[in-house]
């Protein structure tokens, strides 16, 4: 198959969760972001996922994040098609954005954080990552520090054996779905 045919598989898929069964494994997924991941004093990238995408829902896991006073920022997507960064203090700093996307209103270009919170269509164990395809991820992802834990978040069904991986891939250090965490096993 080819990317384009995996992504609208993957999607198909996603798109068939039933409204409990999304928001249920949504619940499950912050779960185990929270006890995992977003440990005290971390500053954390987060997307925020379009349920209309059925992307896993996000929102839980921000209000989270805000009540423990963590440094919250997420993807900001300009008309210009470039990705930003928005630091995110309540969850009224959120508009609207290109592609049906919430977001903040305002980015800057760079940031540090210590832990990404990566979406996508689908994901290998070994972390690779199948996006849409415009390429925002991978050029964030790879202007971090190896130090900087990135995590995707997918449902089970979103791991495939294989995927197709081009040399500017950044592979995820872990992935999270409704079952748990998992270790990614790096190729090289």
């Amino acid at each position: 198959m080819t990317k384009k045919d995996l992504r609208a598989f993957f999607q198909a898929r996603r798109l068939a969760l039933e409204p409990q069964t999304y928001f249920r494994f949504s619940s499950l997924i912050t779960e185990h972001l929270i006890r995992d991941y977003c440990l005290p004093g971390k500053k954390v990238h987060l997307f925020i996922g379009s349920q209309n995408r059925r992307e896993v829902n996000t929102l839980p896991l921000l209000v989270h994040l805000l009540r423990q006073n963590k440094e919250v920022w997420a993807p900001v997507i300009t008309p210009e098609k470039k990705m930003l960064h928005g630091e995110i203090k309540t969850p009224e700093d959120l508009v609207e954005g290109p592609f049906g996307l919430i977001q903040p209103q305002n980015g800057i270009e760079k940031i540090l954080p210590d832990v990404v919170i990566v979406p996508g269509l689908a994901f290998t164990d070994s972390g690779i990552r199948l996006g849409w395809g415009k390429g925002y991820y991978d050029s964030f992802l790879a202007q971090l520090p190896s130090t900087v834990q990135k995590v995707g978040v997918c449902f089970q069904f979103q791991i495939a054996g294989e995927l197709p991986a081009d040399s500017w891939d950044i592979q995820m250090d872990f992935l999270v779905t409704e079952k748990g965490s998992i270790r990614c096993r790096k190729s090289v």
